[in-house]
């Protein structure tokens, strides 16, 4: 199921690589509703975190990128690529921590 894109969402772009994601940490406000707008530099990645139950493919370079909204709850959350994008994929990681309290305006 597709989720519809919400007017005013914090849109963040994320950029893997073998073997990364730019940026390496972002942090957010509870109840900021936020956009990933991911694309990769080379090869096939995903954007993955089981602590959110997230898992987004990340076309090869020269495809669209892809779009993933969500509000995430407070806590500390660590992104991964589970594709086959490399030996050195366990050092591609995203942390993203949301502080609790009122969203951004």
């Amino acid at each position: 199921m597709e989720t519809p894109l919400v007017r005013g969402a914090r849109e963040i772009d994320v950029t893997a690589w073998q073997f990364g994601f730019d940026p390496r940490y972002i942090q957010v406000r509870e109840g900021d509703r936020i956009r990933f707008r991911c694309s990769s530099l080379d090869v096939e990645h995903t954007l993955t975190s089981t602590q959110l139950g997230v898992s987004l493919a990340i076309p090869p370079r020269g495809a669209e990128p892809v779009e993933f909204e969500f509000t995430p709850p407070a806590g500390d959350y660590v992104f991964h690529c589970e594709s086959n994008c490399g030996p050195a994929k366990s050092q591609m990681k995203l942390r993203m921590v949301v502080a609790a309290g009122s969203a951004s305006k």
